[in-house]
């Protein structure tokens, strides 16, 4: 069961025929886990989030931009030339190093608004089979080996094998960049070096499903999954 807890990339899935998948993850094509077994997995791997962590503030951000070796360097170059009466090239260093770190402090702005973008795709329900029966749970409580089910208009509460599928098509833009939907296959064989946007075996986590229908076997969750790893 030590696969279990690791990411998707030590079981590689998407190569990996459907029965052996569900064997390696310790489930059930059919019936899905039992609650008990869903309990004792969520206790060792934890809930299925990408994470919600506290940004630093504006202020800390700002005085990030200071704190390399060279930045210093010539934030003391600054000083001197000011007190040697050399005010323009004072003036100039000053100047540049704003600059620089108006354009690193932008940087890391947008990435942050890129990431909490990012957050807010996590999934709140999903539809999943425990112990043969249908249920909607949060999508927190989702498990490796979990067996969830897709449908027309949901959005992927995690990383997961497809075990079955009709017709299926997910938009996979905020992952891949693919500006069409992708059409998946449950039954095709890939090689293990197939790039993430053309792993058609594959469902992740904050995709959305455009079409069709399918029942997958969840492989990773939380900071396992693609999603979690950016």
């Amino acid at each position: 069961m030590s696969m279990i807890a690791g990411p998707e990339g030590a079981l590689s899935p998407h190569a990996r025929d459907r029965a052996e998948v569900v064997a390696l993850l310790g489930g059930d094509g059919e019936a899905g886990l039992s609650q008990d077994e869903a309990r004792r997995r969520l206790l060792r791997v934890g809930e299925n989030r990408v994470g919600d962590h506290r940004d630093r503030p504006l202020w800390r951000l700002a005085l990030d931009q200071f704190k390399s070796l060279v930045v210093l360097l010539l934030l003391a170059a600054s000083v001197i030339a000011w007190l040697l009466e050399e005010r323009v090239e004072a003036v100039a260093i000053l100047a540049a190093l704003l600059l620089n770190a108006a354009i690193g402090f932008g940087s890391e702005w947008r990435a942050r608004v890129s990431l909490a973008r990012l957050r807010a795709l996590g999934v709140p329900q999903a539809l999943c089979r425990r112990g043969g029966a249908l249920r909607r749970l949060a999508a927190a409580e989702l498990v490796p080996g979990d067996l969830i089910v897709l449908e027309a208009g949901a959005q992927v509460p995690a990383d997961a094998r497809l075990l079955r599928s009709a017709a299926l098509r997910v938009a996979e833009a905020a992952l891949t960049g693919e500006s069409v939907p992708v059409d998946k296959d449950a039954e095709a064989r890939l090689p293990a070096d197939t790039p993430l946007a053309d792993r058609i075996t594959m469902v992740y986590l904050g995709t959305a499903v455009v079409a069709g229908s399918g029942v997958a076997l969840v492989t990773a969750t939380g900071l396992a999954t693609e999603l979690g790893r950016i």
